[in-house]
């Protein structure tokens, strides 16, 4: 009796491995040769192999490229290499592990030498969606098919990173990219041109106020002052922001997607950065807080295209960044004007909506009511209501967190009618005509609010940031703009006279001041917002005096 004979299992693994690669090594060649240059169809029916290839795949989209509805999906793109356009009625895709094509809706043109972006999105979707899914380990044979079975064009895919584009050159070849470059050519021109497509400058819509240290200005549905983000159409059409992202990530603009939202022409809308993640269309809440001491803001459509993006350093302590136009630029300034363009139309509403109101402080008094001699510091009180106002019902403090710091007489204030506090940090210096309070004001920086108690919670009825105050001025409401302002001629215990909004800060010279001893001159320069006037007489500047506009030699 004969042995059986055993075949050897390393030689037939072997033997294996020969095939695949030369099955590998033929496809590659087959694609390599049609796209080394352009192909033009048959003067029959019937497309030529190569006529729509299989152009750029990305296997794992994690928010870099959305589709028209703001969501990522991985993609294949196909380009036409012909100079004709190319219904694709009845073309299929076929995936070697999945016996079911997937075929172009009807009517879908590529473009001559166009690019054209399927979808893998794993559910079956009217359009341009595909039901399989993409794997990002690769391996996957997929085939491009004409409507009567000829194979048009098939790629071996290829393990891929998070956002690594397999891409074909213009050789036919395959590689992987970090940049990929949809609906455009995969070279480096095509790529600086794709990037250059996700940046629109001119869109109507535009970021027009940040708050990133909401003290006292808008709250929320919950009632918490939460930090916040305007945005505003300056078109004259109706802008639907569905899919339209928020971010402060730099590599990554899609980190909060807008719901259905219409924004009319004209119209603002904030978006609460409070971390909450609404997505409400009346009162959206981003996923993210704001940073105070500076970052960047970017506001992309539904495309992922960049229409707008702002840069801060700081704004804290109630500080805001705000845009009044679509070509003006971002000022940091203390007049918040959240929805409107307009401060004094929203400086008017918000002061006819309290009751009572901080109306006029000075921190640094040395002229306005004396008593026994003494000058103090004063906050002013005003009922804006048209009913009197038990105050005993209300506190003063300089912190949110301790809202019941001073509480008030029992004293009923008309309507219109005012109340002085003086902030000398000695209540028993109290008496029928001079309320004091139990602390004092700091005239560098001070923050000032003024709680109602509701059983044992506190509201917030007002609030003002005290700072920047010049020698002999208050700070209080415009009667005539609304919100607060400047006031060069304060009026404690009347009405107020207008101010104004902002003025700029104090100089800051080169050179600090001092006597100067063994030198016969010395020239100092100024640094400043607006413009500087200077006397040499030692008198106090006015707007007519000498205008600085060169630096200053001064000799012995």
């Amino acid at each position: 009796m004969s042995a059986k004979k055993r075949s050897n299992p390393y030689l037939r693994a072997i033997v294996i491995s020969v095939i695949l690669f030369v099955f590998l090594f033929i496809i590659g060649l087959s694609a390599k040769s049609f796209v080394s240059s352009p192909i033009e169809a048959s003067d029959g029916d019937s497309p030529v192999f190569g006529s729509v290839i299989f152009n750029e795949m990305l296997l794992s989209n994690d928010n870099f490229y959305p589709d028209g509805n703001g969501e990522f999906y991985d993609y294949i793109e196909f380009r036409n290499m012909t100079s004709s356009p190319i219904d694709l009625s009845g073309w299929y895709v076929v995936e070697d592990s999945n016996s079911s094509p997937w075929y172009f809706p009807e009517n879908t043109v590529i473009d001559a030498n166009g690019f054209l972006l399927v979808y893998f999105c794993g559910e079956v979707r009217d359009g341009l969606y595909c039901p399989m899914r993409l794997s990002k380990q690769g391996r996957e044979v997929f085939t491009l098919h004409s409507p009567d079975s000829a194979l048009i064009d098939r790629v071996l895919t290829s393990e891929s990173e998070v956002n690594l584009v397999y891409e074909r050159t213009d050789s036919g070849s395959w590689r992987s990219n970090e940049r990929p470059s949809p609906f455009y050519p995969n070279t480096d021109e095509g790529k600086a041109l794709f990037a250059a497509s996700r940046i629109r400058k001119n869109d109507p819509v535009k970021i027009t106020e940040v708050m990133a240290q909401n003290l006292f200005t808008l709250t929320d549905s919950d009632g918490d002052y939460s930090d916040y983000i305007e945005i505003t159409n300056f078109g004259d059409k109706a802008v639907d922001l569905s899919g339209y992202t928020v971010s402060n990530d730099p590599l990554d603009h899609f980190k909060w997607t807008f719901p259905s939202v219409k924004l009319e022409s004209g119209e603002s809308i904030i978006v609460f950065a409070s971390g909450k993640d609404r997505l409400s269309e009346k009162e959206p809440h981003l996923s993210f807080r704001l940073a105070s001491d500076g970052e960047s803001i970017f506001l992309c459509d539904s495309k992922g295209v960049l229409i707008d993006e702002v840069s801060y350093t700081d704004i804290s302590n109630g500080k805001v960044l705000v845009k009044n136009s679509i070509d003006s630029d971002f000022e940091t300034v203390r007049t918040p004007s959240p929805y409107y363009i307009d401060l004094d139309a929203y400086s008017q509403k918000n002061d006819a909506e309290k009751d009572l109101i901080i109306n006029e402080v000075m921190v640094v008094n040395d002229s306005y009511v004396v008593q026994n001699g003494e000058y103090f510091d004063w906050i002013e009180i005003k009922n804006n209501s048209g009913r009197p106002i038990d105050l005993s019902e209300y506190y003063l403090t300089q912190n949110k967190n301790v809202p019941n710091r001073w509480r008030f007489p029992a004293i009923t204030l008309q309507p219109d009618g005012f109340v002085l506090v003086f902030a000398s940090g000695k209540t028993e210096m109290s008496t029928q005509s001079f309320i004091h309070c139990d602390f004092k004001l700091d005239s560098l920086y001070e923050e000032l609010y003024l709680y109602k108690a509701e059983g044992s919670d506190f509201s917030l009825c007002d609030g003002a940031v005290l700072t920047d105050i010049g020698y002999g001025m208050s700070y209080g409401r415009s009667p005539s703009k609304g919100g607060f302002v400047y006031i060069t001629s304060p009026t404690p215990g009347a009405e107020n006279n207008d101010g104004l909004r902002y003025f700029s800060s104090a100089p800051v010279p080169s050179v600090e001041g001092g006597i100067f001893n063994g030198i016969d001159s010395f020239s100092v320069s100024f640094e400043s917002d607006g413009t500087v006037f200077y006397t040499l007489d030692g008198s106090v500047p006015t707007e007519n005096s000498f205008v600085y506009d060169q630096p200053l030699t001064v000799s012995s």
